[in-house]
């Protein structure tokens, strides 16, 4: 009688166990998933308030710049001619401008805040230029 008992138990504590590894893997995945979200829709609010900006810049002309706040995780932009790439927690997001986007550099992180100013190429095309560092 004993022995039945203690096999009864342990074969309970086995299938506890199984449903909870069960309901930590699902867990696990919902938060992956969610932090995931985060991360997209971070880079996406970041890219449009940057491109906002360099638009407005791009329409006013020479003399304006902006200093936009954006989050306080750290995000990698650069440009590549008209466009521009955000890229935050690996979500990358990709928006077309008015101008030529210049950016420090890529893979440059920026927190908190990007300063944007009108710049004029030797070409005459005009462009935007973004840095951590406002130096127009």
């Amino acid at each position: 009688m004993k022995g039945q008992l203690s096999l009864e138990a342990l074969l309970l504590v086995a299938i506890c166990l199984a449903l909870l590894g069960i309901a930590l893997v699902t867990i696990n995945s919902i938060r992956d998933k969610q932090v995931s979200a985060v991360y997209s829709r971070l880079s996406q609010n970041t890219l449009d308030d940057i491109a906002n900006a360099a638009d407005e810049i791009c329409v006013m002309g020479r003399g304006n710049s902006r200093k936009v706040l954006i989050s306080q995780y750290p995000v990698e932009l650069h440009g590549e001619g008209q466009k521009l790439i955000a890229n935050v927690g690996g979500k990358n997001k990709t928006r077309e401008t008015l101008c030529i986007v210049e950016t420090d550099g890529d893979g440059k992180q920026y927190s908190n805040v990007a300063y944007l100013w009108f710049v004029d190429s030797a070409a005459g095309v005009p462009s935007v230029r973004v840095s951590n560092e406002f130096s127009p």
